[in-house]
C-alpha cells in the first residue's frame, strides 16, 4: 500500500474511518461482556432452579416417610389390630382395617396395607 494514498485522502475520511473502527471494535466488545454475563446469569439460575427442585423432591420424600411411620405407627398401637396380627387372623384384620383403607386409597391413593411377621415374611 502506498503511503502517499493515504495522505491524499480527505481529512473527513482520516477523522472518520478511526471513529467507524473504534465504535466497531467498542459494539463488539460491549456485546462478547453482555454475552458472557448472560450466560453466567444463565448458568446461576440453572443452578439455583435444580437446588431448589432437589429441596422439593427432599421435602416430598421426608413427608411421605413421615406419613407412613404415622400410619404404621397408628395401626401398631392399635390392640385389636395387634391381637389379630398375633393370631394371624387375616379375617379381622380386613373387618378392621377396611374402612380405613377404603378412605385412605379414595382420598389418599393409598393402594394397599402390608403386614411383616419375623423374619421378614409378608403376611
Amino acid at each position: 500500500m502506498d503511503l502517499r494514498r493515504l495522505n491524499d485522502i480527505s481529512l473527513k475520511w482520516k477523522l472518520i474511518i478511526p471513529f467507524l473502527f473504534l465504535a466497531a471494535v467498542g459494539a463488539a466488545s460491549l456485546f462478547l461482556i453482555s454475552y458472557r454475563f448472560q450466560a453466567s446469569l444463565i448458568h446461576v439460575n440453572e443452578e439455583q432452579r435444580l437446588r431448589n427442585l432437589y429441596q422439593v423432591f427432599l421435602n416430598d420424600i421426608e413427608i411421605k416417610k413421615n406419613m407412613a411411620l404415622s400410619l404404621a405407627s397408628l395401626v401398631a398401637q392399635n390392640p385389636d389390630v395387634a391381637e389379630a396380627l398375633a393370631r394371624k387372623d387375616r379375617e379381622q384384620l380386613i373387618r378392621l382395617l377396611h374402612p380405613s383403607y377404603k378412605t385412605l386409597e379414595r382420598d389418599f391413593g393409598v393402594r394397599q396395607f402390608h403386614f411383616h411377621l419375623p423374619p421378614a415374611t409378608s403376611f
